[in-house]
């Protein structure tokens, strides 16, 4: 069983207040949930109802109209028979048949006759006398009417919408030997079939009330179907199709409330609910408040009882580590020690007590009176009193206790006396040791005095310490310009006074050009000497109130507050350089160095004066990169280029982590026989973002990071892997031409390496860029050199013709090839110059039994023109373009397409 401490009894009584609240509470919600459930339930069954209650009011209107409208199709085909027979065609008699008719049937208002289809005669019931007030015929739109219809044996309904009237043709006798046309009353039509629109009241005899719901009715036969009856802006009424004898119709009908329309009886249903609900929620809030009641109560007794055992602990623990012991003495004089208190008297606690006369005896003797008056006055007098006495022990050791206690009444009555008791020897021994160290200070205070007379006259000596140091602590000791804290204080000092003022000011960072090479050849002493007439130069050149600051070794910089003039900052820059650029006598060797300068400036409010530091930096790297002895001023063009090498250098440290650089490869060709003789493998870097980059875009940068020789290590193992996959497929590659930097031809380590890789000779050749070449010849470049060729691998010039490789060069070498650069092959077709150049160093090759690789080879005449001056081998994009693995190895599959002669 676990048992839980005080805290945890009092976190688990909160915990079940919170579950009984939120337990009261998702009943709550449940009850709630549920009224609004029923609430839903019912007033969706309510529409559920007014949708079925519609659709029948709608399908018994159809029905009744269909029964009305056969029913005056057939009075219209009576009255057609009425005239071809009892009437005899004579429009006497027929206006006797059509007065009854019209008499008979309140919604008749016209019946028109029309012989050859053309109108002959119109009986009205004001024509009648049946009407004095009824509602007008469009006489001249009944003739039209009449020129319209067509006989084709069955009778025709016409609608219009303008003036609510209907009419109906009925052809009579032969085809087109005329019409008999009923016009008829929308409205009268409707009351006739004994169905009500009209508002409650006035619809008593109807068969049907249907005054609740807005009814149209719509021609389908018409062409966008119109609404011939009713208002058409019925919102989102349901249709029911309605058949007619001569005509389409459709019947819209909806609700007057809307189809979304309340119940009637919501408020009643609603409001039970709500008393349900609140006749179930009350009794369950009374619950939960009860039991947070008790829960809280339970939580209260508890954090008393965890309180009270805290106390408890505390106490004893205090106790404990203090050594404080207690002591109890009851009525009978039987006095009951702790362990802890027997322990500071020298004795063992007992159970049951000791007498008061045995532990007066344990006490010093001088101090017996005094320990007995003192529990004399803790006994009788109530009030709380303490004493200090001696104890002697067994190894005759003296310990110095003090006593302190308090009577009290006890529940039963009796009184007892409880204290403490605790060891105060090493307080005894302290004051006493103060007591002779007073007795001490007290001489000493006197040699004191005369020594203060002293101190006074050294104060002055310790404020002029003072401030030499804190001078010493801002500045540079060997130059005495200002150092590299005094410079950040000030510029800190200037960005917070940006903050409330508008602030201008300049920064020129320098940097001593050959410093390096003075200090290593002519030693230190020689570099101090530069540093200490750099820092007399910059501080003749500057104002009073600017800084001269000595931030590095070799590095300085110049604060020029309060003017932002890029003029007299150029001017300034200027100046120091010409002056720099002098040189100096040391030691009878004249040191001539350089200075280059980066400026950045800076004006306006909230100013970050150690940003427009660095920004001189990044002006000073330029600088030095465009030559040294030089200044450039900072611009955002050139943050913007800082930011993007720097942003392509980690790209290219990443590439190599993500193995991104790959090798692709361009053939070379025989000139002769244009068979494959070999490729060139070349570095790609497959950029996760821009594609495939040539190394124009990264080679300077992998060189400035060195690790150029890394990538030659990276091509040169991907070249010796695709060999073995071409050699598996059957495709033979004499040889594969390599790129090697200048860097990698100094490591000392390359032939160990390249032993490790078991390259077979004459398989891999190693091309060297002219421009690094060996007219000064290193010692490990030149031993690595014919080691290399010791081990088969064949060495090549490349870029022959643009650098400065000598022709005693050369014959050390003895290289197997030199690759002729595209310059002076790209223009041999045009350029008599270069042709005869390019023939030159074929003749010079050729003497020396070193073969020619014409690079840039575009077309077909420069193949063909290079085969006449007895150039070897053939690279370009006449043949083919640098190549994937994949692309390679689909053309060579192929078969390499032969250059033309």
């Amino acid at each position: 069983m676990v048992r839980l401490s005080p805290l945890g009894k009092i976190r688990h009584a909160a915990r079940g207040i919170r579950i009984s609240a939120a337990a009261a509470m998702l009943l709550v919600l449940g009850v709630i949930l549920t009224g609004v459930v029923l609430d839903r339930q019912h007033t969706e069954s309510f529409r559920e109802e007014l949708y079925g209650r519609t659709e029948k009011a709608a399908t018994f209107l159809s029905g009744r109209l269909a029964t009305r409208l056969d029913k005056d199709v057939w009075l219209a085909n009576h009255l057609a028979q009425a005239f071809t027979g009892e009437a005899g065609g004579s429009l006497t008699r027929f206006r006797h048949v059509a007065e009854e008719e019209i008499a008979g049937t309140p919604h008749f208002l016209a019946i028109a006759l029309a012989p050859n289809l053309e109108l002959t005669a119109v009986f009205t019931r004001q024509s009648l006398g049946l009407d004095a007030h009824g509602l007008g015929v469009d006489a001249e739109l009944l003739g039209e009417q009449v020129k319209s219809f067509r006989q084709d044996g069955a009778a025709v309904l016409l609608s219009n919408a303008r003036n609510g009237h209907l009419t109906l043709f009925v052809p009579f006798g032969e085809p087109g030997q005329g019409s008999i046309a009923v016009v008829m009353d929308q409205a009268g039509l409707i009351e006739a079939t004994g169905v009500s629109l009209a508002p409650t009241g006035s619809s008593s005899g109807a068969l049907a009330d249907l005054s609740w719901m807005d009814v149209a009715i719509r021609d389908m036969g018409r062409e966008g179907g119109p609404v011939i009856f009713g208002e058409a802006s019925i919102q989102a009424p349901r249709a029911w199709p309605l058949a007619v004898n001569g005509a389409s119709w459709e019947i819209l009908a909806a609700p007057k409330a809307g189809w979304n329309a309340v119940p009637p009886d919501q408020t009643i249903i609603r409001l039970s609910i709500a008393l349900a609900a609140l006749g179930m929620i009350v009794p369950i809030i009374v619950a939960s408040l009860l039991i947070d009641e008790r829960n809280r109560n339970i939580a209260a007794l508890k954090a008393r009882e965890a309180n009270l055992l805290q106390l408890s602990q505390r106490f004893h623990l205090a106790m404990e580590s203090s050594n404080i012991g207690i002591w109890e003495v009851t009525d009978d004089h039987r006095l009951y020690w702790d362990e802890r208190a027997a322990a500071l008297h020298g004795r063992q606690a007992e159970a049951r007590g000791s007498r008061l006369e045995d532990w007066l005896a344990s006490i010093f003797p001088e101090d017996q009176a005094a320990a007995e008056a003192h529990f004399f006055i803790a006994t009788c007098s109530g009030s709380p009193c303490s004493d200090i006495y001696r104890v002697r022990l067994e190894d005759g050791a003296l310990r110095y206790l003090r006593s302190a206690g308090a009577s009290y009444l006890n529940a039963d009555g009796s009184r007892r006396t409880t204290g403490i008791v605790w060891d105060i020897t090493a307080d005894m021994v302290m004051t006493e040791t103060l007591r002779a160290a007073k007795e001490t200070s007290d001489i000493k205070n006197a040699e004191l005095e005369l020594a203060l007379d002293e101190l006074s006259n050294r104060e002055q000596e310790l404020e002029l310490a003072k401030s030499r140091i804190e001078y010493n602590a801002l500045h540079d000791p060997l130059t005495e310009l200002a150092n590299r804290r005094k410079l950040d204080l000030e510029l800190d000092r200037l960005s917070r006074a940006s903050q409330t003022e508008r602030q201008k000011f300049s920064i020129l960072h320098l940097d001593l050009d050959r410093f390096k090479q003075i200090n290593d050849t002519l030693g230190h002493a020689a570099g101090d000497a530069m540093l200490v007439h750099a820092a007399r130069v910059l501080s003749r050149n500057v104002g009073s109130g600017d800084l001269v600051a000595r931030i590095g070794g070799d590095e300085f910089v110049i604060f020029v507050n309060g003017n932002c003039n890029a003029e007299q900052m150029a001017d300034l820059a200027s100046g120091i350089i010409m002056e720099l650029r002098q040189p100096i006598d040391f030691e009878g060797f004249s040191c001539r160095g350089g200075v280059s300068i980066g400026i950045a400036q800076a004006s306006g409010f909230n100013l970050d004066a150690r940003r427009t530091l660095v920004n001189a930096d990044i002006a000073l790297y330029r600088a030095k990169a465009m030559g040294r002895n030089r200044h450039e001023f900072f611009t955002q063009n050139l943050q913007a280029e800082i930011i993007s090498h720097k942003r392509t250098a980690d790209e290219v440290l990443a590439g190599i982590d993500n193995h991104e650089f790959v090798t692709w490869y361009q053939p070379q060709f025989d000139a002769r026989s244009n068979e494959l003789t070999g490729v060139e493998a070349l570095v790609r870097w497959n950029h996760p973002h821009h594609g495939i980059l040539a190394p124009d875009r990264f080679l300077k940068i992998a060189e400035d990071l060195n690790v150029a020789a890394t990538l030659d290590q990276i091509v040169l193992e991907t070249v010796l892997k695709d060999r073995m996959r071409w050699a598996a497929l059957g495709i033979g590659i004499p040889k594969v031409s390599v790129n090697v930097s200048s860097r990698r031809l100094h490591d000392e380590g390359l032939i160990d390496s390249l032993k490790g890789l078991a390259i077979a000779p004459g398989q891999v050749s190693f091309e060297l860029v002219e421009s690094i070449f060996l007219d000064e010849s290193e010692a490990a470049a030149a031993s690595n050199l014919e080691r290399i060729k010791s081990l088969g691998i064949d060495i090549e010039i490349d870029d022959f013709g643009t650098g400065h490789t000598s022709i005693v060069s050369l014959l050390k070498l003895k290289p197997k090839r030199l690759k002729i650069d595209r310059q002076l092959v790209m223009p041999i077709l045009t350029s008599p110059q270069e042709r005869a150049l390019v023939r030159s160093i074929i003749d010079i090759a050729r003497s020396l039994g070193v073969e020619t690789v014409a690079e840039g080879v575009e077309t077909m005449q420069h193949a063909a023109l290079l085969r006449e001056l007895d150039c070897d081998l053939l690279q370009g994009y006449a043949f083919s373009r640098p190549l994937s693995f994949d692309d390679f190895t689909r053309s060579a599959l192929a078969g390499w397409r032969k250059a033309a002669a």
